[in-house]
């Protein structure tokens, strides 16, 4: 890889996060007319889940090691809310509340990738050429 390529690589890394940081905030503010606390709990929640699935997208092949770190974070975040309650109104979490936020999750993360997998099947990387096209490609049928 190049210098070229990583530096292209980074420019889309940063318009990524500036889109979802954006995506996150409005929304927060659309959707939820609460204190300073709440919108800081709404947003950081977001973004740890955003986080998350970009971690998940990124990986090619992840392995179980993966699923267990991941859900540890989460579990971890979840809590360090509990724990740390005398910062966050727990009585504004309810259905509701997680609904939403999983709302944000997915319009801020889902678009993008929908974008990337769009232009990763219409111009794939030689890489991608050379590989074999699944898991059926390497068994055939005698008839």
């Amino acid at each position: 890889m190049c210098i070229r390529d990583s530096f292209k690589t980074s420019l889309v890394w940063v318009a990524q996060s500036i889109y979802q940081g954006a995506v996150v905030t409005l929304s927060t503010f659309i959707l939820f007319d609460d204190s300073f606390v709440n919108i800081v709990i709404i947003n950081f929640s977001a973004l740890i889940l955003i986080e998350m699935l970009n971690l998940y997208s990124v990986i090619k092949k992840p392995t179980y090691l993966t699923y267990i770190v991941i859900l540890l974070s989460m579990l971890i975040y979840a809590s360090s809310i509990f724990i740390f309650r005398n910062y966050f109104n727990l009585t504004t979490i309810d259905q509701s509340f997680l609904l939403k936020i999983l709302f944000i999750t997915a319009i801020a993360w889902l678009p993008i990738h929908i974008i990337k997998f769009s232009f990763e099947k219409c111009d794939p990387s030689e890489a991608a050429r050379v590989e074999p096209m699944g898991v059926c490609s390497h068994y055939t049928i005698n008839l």
